[in-house]
C-alpha cells in the first residue's frame, strides 16, 4: 500500500507506445474503445474473468455483462481452479465445519479469503481442541492452530487429499 512503485495515477500508452499518466475518465475511454474494437473484430477471443472472492452478486453482475456485450467465454473462479475430484467432495456449512471434531481444510488462507470462516475454525480449534487437517500450498492463517498441516506443491492437491485421508 505504502510502496514507493504503487501506481497512483492511470497510465495509457501514448503513439509512442510509452506509458503516460492520464485521468481516470480518459483511462476508461481508451478501455472501453479497445474492448469495442476487440468486440467487434473477434468476439470469441474476448473472455471476462472474475475472482473467488466475489459475492454470488457480483458474480451474477459478471455474468450478465458479459451477456450484455455478448462474451460467451466467463470463468467466474467460484472454485479457485480446484479439480473436480475435489469439488465433488461432501461440503459443509461454517455452522457443520465448527462444530466437526475434525476438519480436513483444503483451502486457500481462510484469514485473507474467509475472514469468519477462519475465525470460527480457529475458536473451535483453540477452545474446543477441534483437529484440523490443514492442506495447502502454503502455511496460511490457521495453520499453527492446525493439528497436521499437508503442504503440496500447485497442481497436485487430488494426490494431497488421497495422501492426508489414508
Amino acid at each position: 500500500m505504502n510502496s514507493t512503485d504503487r501506481l497512483t495515477t492511470p497510465l495509457v500508452k501514448n503513439a509512442q507506445g510509452v506509458l503516460e499518466p492520464t485521468s481516470w475518465a480518459n483511462a476508461m475511454d481508451v478501455a472501453g474503445r479497445m474492448l469495442r474494437a476487440a468486440l467487434a473484430s473477434s468476439p470469441d477471443r474476448v473472455a471476462i474473468l472474475g475472482g473467488a472472492r466475489l459475492a454470488n452478486e457480483d458474480v451474477r453482475a459478471w455474468a450478465m455483462l458479459a451477456d450484455a456485450m455478448g462474451i460467451s467465454m466467463r470463468d467466474p473462479q467460484i472454485d479457485d481452479g480446484l479439480p473436480t475430484e475435489i469439488l465433488e467432495l461432501p461440503q459443509a456449512s461454517i455452522d457443520d465445519a465448527a462444530s466437526a471434531s475434525t476438519i480436513v481444510l483444503l483451502a486457500p488462507d481462510l484469514k485473507e479469503e474467509l475472514p469468519v470462516l477462519h475465525l470460527r475454525l480457529r475458536d473451535a480449534a483453540t477452545k474446543r481442541g477441534v483437529k484440523i487437517i490443514e492442506i495447502a500450498p502454503k502455511a496460511s492463517g490457521l495453520t499453527r492452530h492446525a493439528w497436521k498441516f499437508v503442504p503440496y506443491e500447485p497442481g497436485n492437491q487430488v494426490a494431497a487429499v488421497k495422501a492426508a485421508l489414508a
